[in-house]
């Protein structure tokens, strides 16, 4: 152990014991019996696919970790340890640990497992699967270090206090922000200076000679812009959200290009987005990422027009980790080709007939990207949903009657979800032939699929 915290490890990997165990953030001490001693850290939580993971932040020890078995052999729950055959009591031993055998899913030692470790700039992740009893391999749980949340708190305490803020000081407010953005919603709320960064923004409105303190005026975030338009979001539900992409429609957009489009709050804050279709004349689909968005409240972005546009805006940021696959059909494509997805995540090639994608009101989304499937499909390799318990698939569509008609099935499979290697797929959404119901189906469902009346229209999404 000294050794280990001289060197400063945050994770130690053994073997041998074929048995999963995890200790808590540990250090020396000659002192105690046990030679170690737990150390406290604060923790944030992130839920991924309905699976928590907890951080440590900026974590001072180590953890050790035994990650279970690979092969047939497994040893027991553990009993203790026999009297006499160490110099401390099963209580000293055992408070080190934070798993012991087990895990979250299954409640025995009798399962394989492993583990997969992620490093990045800011974290380090270990995610643990279990295999069971039908040699198929899930997400069990994670934890893991959280070092990017304190450097991006000592910028904020870096800038000038509101009273200080000079015109000069703007680009260090702006790269604050950005690295703000960053962070998850987790990560955010753990950040002790975040008011500095507001109260420094709202202090640079004022300089800009457009703004007050009282909020009566809204500065312009982008002084070259010829037009702006306020643009109200409401959410209408009894919970708080946050890192949530809202979908903005633009009526009668003015007649200027894209690239000088740019999103804003009303402190001049920049708002991720993302262009899904652009209609000088007519409507636009634009998608924004809000920081936060209380319940029962409404809140208004300004759409600027004309102007230098958001040199800095990348589009993928709308779409948080929360999000694996996001496509929104408003880009035709030839057979082979490979589209990446507006998360930057993912990519499928189309397969079969080209793709002729339009934008228009298609099943009541009006000004979206649309594009018919006729003979044709887009396939994802990789393992989509990876690292998920649970995952939400949302899609807008349409059949015609004369869709529904020429079905050769029982069900006409819209989308569908196949582990590779396998025949048949684990997931199939699509359209019964009989009645035009929506249906669900999975190989190991117990029930009936629930269903739902879809109306019938003359395009797809």
């Amino acid at each position: 152990m000294p050794l280990i915290d001289e060197l400063d490890v945050d994770l130690v990997l053994q073997g041998h014991d074929h048995y999963w165990t995890r200790t808590e953030e540990l250090a020396s001490d000659p002192d105690s019996p046990v030679r170690a001693k737990r150390l406290k850290s604060d923790v944030i939580t992130e839920v991924i696919g309905g699976i928590k993971i907890d951080y440590k932040v900026d974590q001072r020890g180590t953890v050790f970790v035994t990650p279970g078995t690979a092969g047939s052999k497994h040893y027991g729950q553990m009993q203790g340890i026999a009297e006499g055959d160490a110099p401390f009591g099963n209580e000293e031993y055992l408070d080190l640990f934070d798993r012991l055998g087990g895990g979250v899913r299954f409640s025995s030692n009798s399962y394989e497992s492993f583990l997969e470790v992620l490093v990045t700039d800011g974290r380090l992740t270990v995610n643990r699967h279990e295999v069971g009893s039908n040699d198929k391999a899930s997400f069990a749980e994670g934890f893991g270090i959280d070092r990017g949340i304190t450097p991006v708190d000592e910028q904020l305490a870096a800038l000038p206090k509101a009273a200080g803020i000079k015109l000069t000081d703007e680009p260090a407010v702006a790269a604050a922000r950005a690295a703000v953005r960053t962070l998850t919603k987790a990560q955010r709320a753990h950040l002790a200076h975040l008011d500095r960064l507001e109260a420094a923004e709202a202090a640079l409105g004022e300089l800009h000679g457009t703004a007050s303190s009282d909020g009566s005026d809204v500065a312009w975030a982008d002084p070259e812009a010829t037009e702006r338009q306020p643009l109200t979001v409401t959410n209408d539900q009894r919970r708080d959200l946050a890192d949530v992409p809202v979908r903005l429609q633009i009526a009668h957009t003015p007649e200027v290009p894209a690239d000088t489009f740019a999103l804003a709050t009303s402190r001049s804050v920049p708002v991720p987005f993302e262009i899904e279709t652009w209609a000088p004349g007519g409507t636009s689909v634009v998608w924004a990422k809000l920081d936060e968005l209380p319940k029962r409240s409404s809140q208004v972005v300004w759409a600027y027009f004309g102007g230098r546009g958001a040199t800095t805006n990348d589009p993928r940021d709308v779409w948080s980790r929360q999000f694996a696959l996001v496509e929104h059909f408003a880009n035709s494509a030839s057979s082979g080709d490979v589209l990446v997805d507006a998360t930057g995540r993912a990519a499928g090639t189309l397969v079969g007939a080209d793709l002729e994608s339009a934008s228009g009101s298609a099943a009541g989304l009006t000004g979206g990207g649309t594009a018919r499937f006729d003979g044709s499909r887009l396939q994802y390799g990789g393992n989509i949903g990876k690292n998920t318990r649970e995952f939400t698939l949302s899609v807008v569509l349409s059949m015609t009657p004369e869709d529904v008609a020429g079905l050769t099935g029982g069900m006409g499979t819209l989308v569908a979800r196949k582990a590779a290697g396998e025949d048949d797929p684990a997931l199939q959404l699509g359209i019964r032939k009989a009645d035009g119901l929506v249906q669900t189906l999975t190989p190991s469902a117990a029930r009936p699929p629930r269903s739902r009346r879809t109306a019938n229209r003359t395009s797809s999404r």
